[in-house]
Parts: C-alpha cells; sequence; structure tokens
C-alpha cells in the first residue's frame, strides 16, 4: 500500500492492520512521532511500514511548502520551509502497488504525472483520491482532472460517497471481479445497501447521517 500525504498514518494503520507492507509520504517533519507509534503498536515488523519525509510530485527537487498544500503556499502568509520533492515513478521501481490513498489538498496532477510509467504498465491496481480541482494551479489540469487520462489509460473511475471536496476510486482491469462489484457498488445512490449488506444498518435523516451495527444473528 502507498499512502500519499500520510499526515499522522491513519490510511497506513488501516493497511498495517490488513497484512500490507505500507510506504508512506508526506512533507511535514511534524508527523514522524505519529508515524513511528503507529508501526509499533501494529505488531508488525518495523521494516512493514517505510515513512519518508517527502513531498510527492512530478519533480525531483526541493520545494518551498507550507505544510499542508503545495498548490496553495505562495498563496498565504504561514511559514514555508524547503522540502524535497520525489517522484514515484523513481522511488517504486519494481514494486506492484495493490492500494494507493493520494490527499495533497490540490497537488493531485502533480503526484499522477510523477507515476505516469507505474500506471502504464500496470503496476497500480486501486487509487483512492481526494479530488480538489479548485486548488490546481494550472487551468489545463482543471479541464482535463487526472479522472480524464486516468480513464483514458484503462482505468474505471468513479466519485465515491462524501469525503471533502470529493473523493474518487480507480480500479485497473485486473483488479479481482470481486473488489471490482464491491467498489462499483459504493456510489450516492446506493450507499445504504453497500452498508447494509456489510451487516451494517445505514439510518439517513435529514441533516444528519447515523451509522449504526446491525445486531448479530
Amino acid at each position: 500500500m502507498v499512502d500519499v500525504g500520510s499526515n499522522t498514518g491513519f490510511y497506513s494503520a488501516m493497511a498495517l492492520s490488513a497484512g500490507c507492507h505500507v510506504q508512506a509520504f508526506d512533507g511535514s517533519a511534524v508527523h514522524a512521532p505519529y508515524i513511528e507509534l503507529t508501526a509499533q503498536l501494529s505488531g508488525r515488523p518495523r521494516s512493514a511500514l517505510q515513512w519518508t519525509n517527502s513531498l510527492v510530485s512530478d519533480v525531483s527537487e526541493a520545494r518551498e511548502y507550507n505544510h499542508w498544500s503545495i498548490a496553495f503556499s505562495d498563496k498565504t502568509g504561514q511559514p514555508r520551509s524547503k522540502v524535497q520533492s520525489i517522484r514515484l515513478d523513481e522511488v517504486l521501481t519494481g514494486n506492484r502497488v495493490w492500494y494507493m490513498k493520494v490527499d495533497v489538498e490540490g497537488h493531485e496532477p502533480e503526484v499522477f504525472r510523477g507515476m505516469r510509467r507505474l500506471l502504464s504498465r500496470s503496476r497500480v491496481q486501486v487509487i483512492l483520491w481526494e479530488h480538489t480541482p479548485h486548488l490546481y494551479a494550472r487551468k489545463r489540469d482543471r479541464e482535463k482532472p487526472p479522472k480524464a487520462w486516468l480513464e483514458e489509460m484503462g482505468y474505471w473511475v468513479s466519485r465515491l460517497h462524501g469525503g471533502g471536496a470529493g473523493n474518487y476510486v480507480a480500479l485497473h482491469s485486473s483488479v479481482d471481479p470481486v473488489l471490482r462489484r464491491a467498489v462499483k457498488a459504493m456510489q450516492e445512490d446506493n450507499i445504504a445497501d453497500v452498508l447494509k449488506g456489510a451487516g451494517i444498518d445505514a439510518h439517513y435523516k435529514k441533516g444528519s447521517k447515523k451509522l449504526t451495527q446491525a445486531p448479530r444473528r
């Protein structure tokens, strides 16, 4: 599993608990002790979680970063620091990625451009990312966001229920059919049925959404 924009490691922790080997990246060094604690509490060998204090982009160079968003760093008065950026095509050579999560506050196009080789060689199976086009630095990225060119590369792409400016999921054609059916069902119009089928009753009320565990039979 690859966690791009790991923050304190919530997704990394879930992946570790599922038995995955995790490679996580974040440009803010303040998250390092939290990631270390996640690794220690997981019960897995320490080598199962590798965290790198780097930004993920389409270039390898030192970048100005306000510890929230590269795309927004020059538009705020927040303190900035120099952080090394890396390309996933250079870091994950030879790796096959089952699942990738990307949460980088408007820097998504650069992240995906930096892993074109991984994508073209069918080395990334499932991608979940937060879509924040209002922060995209380039007009052409807003006109043709990652969703569009992932579809051109043969990925099935769909918006998922809820989450920030919008969460998207992309599945490679080689993904297991059972997983593909489950993910394709996770859309706004049938999310309640999916949750109920997983043993959870979803009670949607106007103004609130409450999830309760269904009783065991």
